[in-house]
């Protein structure tokens, strides 16, 4: 484990829960790497507190902290967002002018396949056979706008409302069917999954991630290396980025690499 700090925002809202692992409130900008057997099942997850909201660290911290229950088992996807958006409302009782709240992407491989789960606008990508595929749905109203026809997907990028969100934990006191939930795939060797918060997904286009890990020499510089990316890109927001490289050839599930940086 190593760390690195660059100071774009004086809070860092961003959280990952990565195989036991999440960051303890206040941290600093940090650098993982996990090797998981191919009989062990995967629990990741990534979370954006909401930005310049007073409690978004916190409630980024909850929401990975309350995943880490559910490790070791196949989880209930339903159950936990309910679980950890209850934990969420209940930490801010008390508190005149409540208004944060967190995404959450989560993602569970075990050697019968995946499954990707998410609320809000953090991330989920899928890579095969050199064609990068969005896993998660974004809960924002730039996304409503393009499913009801108001706007062209190809102007989202310039829609004003792009960083609304429609949905996050903490929002309501009710998630039940908020979350988009995917059918469980197969895994194949070669497999690549890139979890985000929108301060990668927001500089860089999806094909650009796809181009990135295509010229990536090093596994091991693959998250770090986007994070620098999208500040190069201009990123002015927290950047939290996993990257899973499935090698079951090798014993392996896979290669799991997380940077966050402030």
């Amino acid at each position: 484990m190593s760390s690195k700090t660059r100071a774009y925002r004086e809070n860092y809202e961003d959280n990952l829960y990565i195989t036991g692992n999440l960051l303890n409130i206040n941290h600093a900008d940090t650098v993982f790497e996990e090797k998981i057997k191919i009989n062990s099942s995967v629990l990741t997850g990534v979370f954006d507190g909401l930005g310049g909201e007073e409690r978004g660290e916190a409630d980024s911290y909850k929401a990975a902290e309350v995943l880490g229950s559910y490790d070791g088992k196949e989880i209930d996807f339903e159950e936990y967002f309910n679980s950890a958006n209850r934990e969420i409302c209940i930490s801010s009782e008390g508190i005149a002018e409540k208004n944060s709240g967190t995404t959450a992407a989560v993602l569970y491989i075990d050697a019968d396949g995946f499954i990707a789960a998410n609320i809000g606008d953090s991330r989920i990508y899928h890579i095969r056979n050199n064609t990068i595929k969005q896993l998660t749905t974004d809960h924002t109203l730039t996304e409503a706008l393009i499913s009801s026809g108001v706007i062209k997907r190809e102007d989202a990028g310039r829609s004003k409302y792009k960083n609304c969100l429609t949905r996050c934990l903490g929002m309501y006191d009710n998630v039940d069917n908020m979350a988009a939930v995917t059918e469980k795939e197969k895994l194949k060797e070669g497999d690549i999954f890139v979890l985000c918060s929108d301060g990668l997904s927001g500089a860089l286009e999806d094909e650009e991630i796809l181009s990135f890990l295509k010229e990536c020499k090093d596994e091991k510089n693959s998250a770090l290396g986007l994070t620098e990316k999208a500040y190069t890109c201009g990123s002015k927001d927290n950047t939290t980025v996993i990257v899973i490289y499935v090698k079951k050839e090798t014993g392996l599930i896979g290669r799991i690499l997380g940077s966050l940086r402030r």
